[in-house]
């Protein structure tokens, strides 16, 4: 584990505690918990097949999410950044290639780098 992941679990752990519950039901919680927790302790994710089913899941709940109205799509992407930056580093490049859940709109960029905090207490995400 690296530094750099311990803050990203940190991250994460947070958003989850001032989470509306309404933005992210019980159940799905766990399941966001349980990624971040197999994603913190994954050393290779070609060995960890658990991990790889963990980031298939957090990509369906993703999808459910947006399509629900519930989050929106860039609300999605900086909260799976987050997420994946819990694991290896092949996992914030290889695991989310091709997810369009991660493509942020124009209209959505995502916010300056240092707003994450800011971001997350304004949107009531």
């Amino acid at each position: 584990m690296t530094p750099e992941r311990a803050r990203a679990y940190g991250a994460v752990m947070r958003t989850l505690r001032i989470l509306d519950p309404a933005k992210l039901w019980p159940s799905e919680r766990t399941r966001v918990r349980a990624a971040a927790d197999r994603f913190i302790f994954c050393h290779s994710m070609s060995h960890d097949h658990e991990a790889r089913a963990a980031a298939r899941d957090l990509a369906a709940l993703s999808r459910a999410l947006v399509e629900s109205g519930r989050w929106t799509q860039a609300h999605v992407g900086w909260f799976l950044e987050d997420l994946y930056a819990c694991g290896p580093e092949c996992l914030t490049g290889a695991s989310t290639e091709g997810n369009d859940v991660r493509r942020h709109p124009a209209s959505e960029a995502p916010p300056p780098s240092g707003a994450r905090k800011r971001r997350a207490s304004r949107s009531g995400l």
